[in-house]
């Protein structure tokens, strides 16, 4: 699993996201792509661990490259 922060960097000029909600969001994504998990058990943990900021689990498919 591999997140292009271009792609979040758009994102995040969308919404109002300091730079240690960015260093969190960064860390749950690295800490996820650590773990021994399926695309699907990623995208839901990801849905769960980054809940309540906006981010749509589409949204996290579309930002992980899962080649």
């Amino acid at each position: 699993m591999y997140y292009e922060k271009e792609i979040l960097g758009i994102y995040f000029r969308k919404f109002t996201i300091d730079n240690n909600g960015r260093k969190i969001i960064y860390n749950i994504i690295d800490w996820v792509w650590m773990q021994s998990m399926d695309k699907e058990d990623s995208v839901n943990t990801l849905d769960f661990l980054l809940d309540g900021i906006g981010i749509k689990k589409e949204e996290i498919e579309q930002f992980i490259d899962w080649n």
